[in-house]
């Protein structure tokens, strides 16, 4: 029984250690799935920005949004 009670705080510790692992992993998912969608938003802009070279220069200055959408 010693040993069990000299072991418990190890064991609650491994426990929160493990739960602020999976808080972790779910952030990091979250990040992920941000992280895509913003890179798929800056894929468009590329895109985007790669139409608008290859039109005229006052063409050009307009707002790249216009193409966009």
């Amino acid at each position: 029984m010693i040993v069990l009670t000299s072991l418990s705080p190890i064991i609650s510790s491994i426990y929160y250690k493990l739960s602020v692992i999976q808080v972790i992993k779910l952030d990091i998912y979250r990040l992920i799935q941000s992280v895509s969608t913003k890179a798929t938003i800056m894929k468009r802009a590329i895109k985007c920005d790669i139409y608008l070279l290859f039109i005229k220069k006052p063409i050009k200055l307009l707002p790249s949004w216009v193409f966009c959408y």
